[in-house]
């Protein structure tokens, strides 16, 4: 076997292990990070409007974070920050603000 047929062979395997933990757990946050990063970017937009994108970014992530953890969700544990990084940059895209 050479080692492309074993890489595929091991990536398969292990895709058909993941795909359902992974399509779980974005049926089950998916949902409830995407609420909290869209009213965060808002909030964010409405009182941040001057400074720069960084500032904009970590108040966003704090609220996102505050949020998270009044439903008791852990960041680090249930929810990544790359995860919320990407719920801000996708909540952008959808706001427009």
């Amino acid at each position: 076997m050479s080692f492309a047929q074993w890489c595929k062979a091991f990536f398969s395997s292990a895709g058909k292990f993941l795909v359902p933990f992974v399509a779980s757990f974005f049926t089950a946050m998916g949902p409830i990070l995407a609420q909290a990063a869209v009213g965060a970017v808002t909030a964010v937009a409405k009182t941040h409007g001057d400074k720069d994108g960084d500032a904009k970014r970590k108040a966003a992530f704090d609220m996102i974070e505050a949020d998270l953890k009044a439903k008791a969700i852990t960041v680090g544990v249930d929810v990544s920050a790359q995860m919320i990084n990407r719920a801000i940059e996708a909540a952008l895209a959808k706001t427009g603000v």
